[in-house]
């Protein structure tokens, strides 16, 4: 397991690398991992929400 967690944070090191001018440390890495999961959970949410209410319009037009 923490060899994968490893393999994520120096992967997104690489990734994210070029948009900083300073190095990433595997702190600012972390963060940024914590962020984009975030992020995503997010746009899941939204994206359940939507389904639920256009699932609501269908049922009403019944």
């Amino acid at each position: 397991m923490k060899q994968h967690k490893q393999e994520l944070i120096n992967y997104t090191k690489e990734v994210w690398q070029p948009y900083y001018k300073e190095e990433l440390s595997e702190n600012d890495a972390v963060e940024i991992i914590d962020n984009m999961t975030a992020f995503m959970n997010l746009l899941i949410k939204w994206k359940k929400a939507k389904k639920e209410k256009e699932s609501c319009k269908i049922s009403d037009n019944r």
